[in-house]
């Protein structure tokens, strides 16, 4: 199940940044030089195995990629096994916010969230690792078990990735949170008729 966790890793960097109404989309994903984000990640693995470990992400400076001026977005985890580091390029421009993976440039920059739109509007993100269909279903709290978040973000995306050949059914929940982005996701994944569930939890964020 080695590629279902390298797609989990992915997931945060690709998945949906918002912005609603007139509000700034850096609110609910701040694209800034020094932005820094630490996660606590438990997955469920098939046959009820646990396995804990932790997600850091930060923006690592800027890169011209084709003419465009990105933020590099890069995200290292620790405790999980065969995790590698995950690299992303992102810009926001006033139609929306883009990505490339690093790891295959080819295809090109991608939207990842439409700007701006409300809750109840849905979007496809199509990567090079296949297609979602995202939704957002509110605003609303987050509640963490220290502290509480106005304004979030509820975002659901459904649809089907793929790594290495090997492709995977992907349903996910995040809640993006003003001024800080991504607070906590929860996420679900099946292939050859096996499951991992897994829940990524903000710690503390620096930005």
């Amino acid at each position: 199940m080695k590629f279902c966790v390298s797609l989990f890793l992915s997931l945060p960097l690709y998945g949906a940044f918002c912005g609603c109404g007139g509000t700034s989309v850096q609110q609910y994903f701040p694209l800034k030089e020094g932005a820094k984000w630490n996660y606590s990640l438990e997955l469920l693995m098939p046959f009820g195995n646990v396995v804990k470990g932790e997600l850091v992400s930060r923006i690592d400076g800027m890169e011209e990629v084709g003419g465009k001026d990105y933020y590099k977005l890069v995200s290292v985890s620790s405790g999980i096994p065969g995790a590698e580091p995950e690299y992303q390029f992102m810009r926001v421009d006033d139609k929306g916010v883009y990505a490339i993976d690093s790891k295959n440039r080819d295809f090109g920059e991608y939207l990842v969230a439409p700007v701006p739109f409300q809750a109840g509007g849905s979007w496809e993100v199509v990567s090079s690792k296949g297609k979602q269909t995202c939704t957002l279903e509110s605003f609303e709290p987050a509640e963490m078990i220290e502290e509480k978040f106005d304004n979030c973000a509820r975002i659901s995306c459904k649809g089907e990735l793929s790594e290495d050949g090997r492709s995977m059914d992907v349903e996910s929940t995040t809640h993006r949170c003003p001024g800080i982005g991504l607070v906590k996701e929860n996420s679900k994944f099946t292939v050859d008729f096996n499951s991992i569930s897994a829940t990524q939890a903000l710690t503390k964020y620096e930005g």
